[in-house]
């Protein structure tokens, strides 16, 4: 009965994120079609959620967010104060190095961007605030998979690799070996890994108990590393001091 109701809600949860997301609101038969669930499973669930007030349903049959979620979004949570720690000092790192900040969280086996701040002549990449990434390929989410739950290691070194990128570990002890070198050197880089043509340097931003808060990092065309590797590592690193050291002073997980 409990995996059940467990299951029920990873359901209405991925139900939420499909609306969320979504360009244009959701009949009933595109939810089936992106999440795989029946039309009376989804129809049930979107019962409960629209009388909780936080789906509604409009005249064409569709679904979107509901009113509940203009009020939970005026309650303030640690990762908007965070944002508003981090981002200036963002700025700072674009300004200096003239590429991408990306912070990402992790959420469950993936990471969850939060965070984007571009150059004003950026190259478009494909990771955008509110999209997930995958841990095993990019510095953005290694950073994440190197400092994450035992737990989430494991699953995902019981699980097959995805090929993303020409240079993409596909070897789970080369993977396991890596990872724990970006947890001694509190460091990913990344070359083509997870995008082609692409470059990403991470670091990992902890809260004040040594639990990992996010990712930190910035990204660009993998030519920029060519010749600015050491300064791209520098300049991460120095900014991600200030914020680590704002984050230690102003922000409390408990």
């Amino acid at each position: 009965m409990v995996e059940k109701n467990i299951e029920v809600i990873a359901r209405a949860i991925d139900i939420i994120e499909n609306i969320a997301f979504a360009k244009n609101n959701l009949s009933i038969r595109d939810l089936a079609s992106a999440t795989g669930y029946s039309k009376s499973s989804i129809h049930r669930i979107l019962k409960t959620l629209i009388a909780k007030g936080f789906i509604s349903k409009n005249f064409n049959d569709c679904y979107a967010l509901g009113a509940k979620f203009l009020v939970l979004k005026s309650v303030r949570n640690i990762y908007e104060s965070y944002i508003e720690i981090l981002a200036p000092i963002a700025e700072e790192v674009v300004e200096t190095t003239k590429q991408t900040a990306l912070v990402n969280v992790l959420d469950g086996d993936k990471g969850l961007c939060i965070f984007k701040h571009e150059p004003k002549a950026a190259v478009k990449f494909v990771t955008e605030i509110g999209m997930h990434i995958p841990l095993v390929a990019g510095a953005s989410g290694k950073v994440l998979m190197a400092f994450a739950p035992t737990e989430v290691q494991e699953r995902i070194y019981a699980s097959d690799l995805t090929h993303y990128a020409r240079n993409t570990i596909m070897d789970m002890d080369a993977l396991r070996a890596h990872m724990e070198k970006i947890k001694k050197d509190r460091l990913a880089m990344s070359r083509e890994e997870f995008q082609e043509n692409a470059f990403s340097v991470s670091v990992p931003i902890f809260f004040p108990n040594g639990q990992l808060l996010s990712q930190y990092g910035i990204a660009g065309t993998a030519v920029m590393l060519d010749e600015n590797e050491e300064f791209f590592i520098s300049e991460v690193r120095r900014t991600a001091a200030k914020i680590q050291a704002e984050v230690s002073k102003s922000i409390n997980p408990d």
